[in-house]
């Protein structure tokens, strides 16, 4: 599946009360979360801090009042907290796994998340 279309699947995300949507997509977003009110079909942008890496999938704490993302980069993923203002804290970073569809529970105590490795061997066998 090409990534831009996986992303669909994976770069956005109800608030809590249903009221705003948040997007993510590296390529049509460039690093912001993007938020459209459901209300009045306003938008708004949320720069996040620069240098962090793709931003793959978002989802939203349970006040409502940040995001949770997964961001790639070259050889690792990193897991991340995006506050209201655009400050980012990283909550797992340089991770080999990579990382998508943060999750928090009902209660916020708990976040779960996809966590997805590759890997190859090649074996010779010689005189069989």
């Amino acid at each position: 599946m090409d990534a831009r279309v996986a992303n669909l699947y994976r770069g956005w995300a109800f608030s809590p009360d249903g009221s705003r949507l948040a997007f993510v997509d590296d390529v049509k977003y460039m690093g912001r979360v993007v938020l459209l009110n459901l209300s009045d079909g306003s938008w708004s942008e949320l720069s996040d801090e620069p240098g962090w890496g793709m931003l793959e999938s978002i989802a939203w704490v349970v006040d409502g009042k940040g995001f949770f993302a997964t961001v790639s980069r070259p050889g690792s993923s990193n897991l991340v907290y995006i506050t209201p203002d655009g400050t980012v804290k990283p909550l797992l970073r340089n991770c080999r796994q990579w990382m998508v569809t943060p999750i928090p529970s009902p209660d916020g105590k708990y976040l779960g998340f996809q966590a997805c490795t590759t890997g190859a061997n090649v074996w010779m066998l010689e005189n069989f």
